[in-house]
């Protein structure tokens, strides 16, 4: 089977709206092709030198490769946190996939 590579990306957002509004305005600006929203996570962390745990939701995204510094850039704009979490990869699909995440109109 030929494979391609295909964009992933992984952030977290404080609630489901906020998840949403964003996923939204990525679609809308055609720069991801889906995304799934995993509901309440319970996320452990440091920030500014004290432990916190907080729920937050947690969403991927498939992404072209090519649209990686936009969906970067739009983010970090949308995004309600400080420093939000965006982890991407490249991982390699089915052709057929690849073709629908490159071009999914």
């Amino acid at each position: 089977m030929m494979t391609v590579e295909i964009g992933i990306g992984l952030t977290t957002f404080p609630d489901i709206l906020s998840a949403k509004s964003t996923i939204s305005k990525l679609l809308v600006e055609n720069l991801i092709s889906c995304a799934q929203i995993d509901k309440e996570i319970e996320s452990h962390y440091i920030w500014k030198g004290e432990v916190r745990v907080t729920t937050e939701v947690r969403v991927m995204v498939k992404f072209n490769t090519n649209n990686a510094e936009k969906i970067e850039t739009l983010l970090l704009k949308l995004h309600p946190y400080d420093t939000p979490e965006w982890v991407r990869w490249e991982a390699e699909c089915s052709y057929s996939y690849a073709e629908w995440i490159r071009n999914p109109n």
